[in-house]
């Protein structure tokens, strides 16, 4: 069940930069790159839905004590990197958007608080 999941996984990522490097999207207007942004999306989303089948099969493997460390691990990471216990990203490390000097640099993420 592991091979299959991580086949799945490695599929999809295939799958994700095939699709969204086929061509050169044009970024140059707004419409445009909100274009992209969608087919990104949709891109994560199709590859979220042929993993899921593959991941339910793994963690049914698995068992109570290995499904609770597994939660706890997610629970913190997350599928898309570090993030808050809500599950938002949060930025730490500025005193305002821009970060302590003002230039974007300073911030950091992560889920130690």
């Amino acid at each position: 069940a592991l091979k299959a999941l991580e086949d799945a996984v490695a599929k999809a990522k295939g799958d994700a930069k095939t699709a969204l490097c086929a061509s050169t999207p044009d970024l140059s207007t707004l419409p445009a790159r909100l274009a992209f942004a969608q087919k990104r999306l949709e891109a994560r989303l199709d590859g979220m839905r042929a993993v899921q089948p593959k991941l339910e099969a793994f963690y049914a493997t698995l068992t109570g004590e290995q499904q609770a460390e597994l939660n706890e691990l997610w629970r913190h990471r997350g599928m898309g990197g570090p993030r808050g216990e809500d599950g938002q990203r949060h930025w730490r490390g500025g005193d305002d958007f821009r970060g302590p000097d003002g230039d974007g640099r300073g911030f950091r993420q992560g889920d130690d608080d």
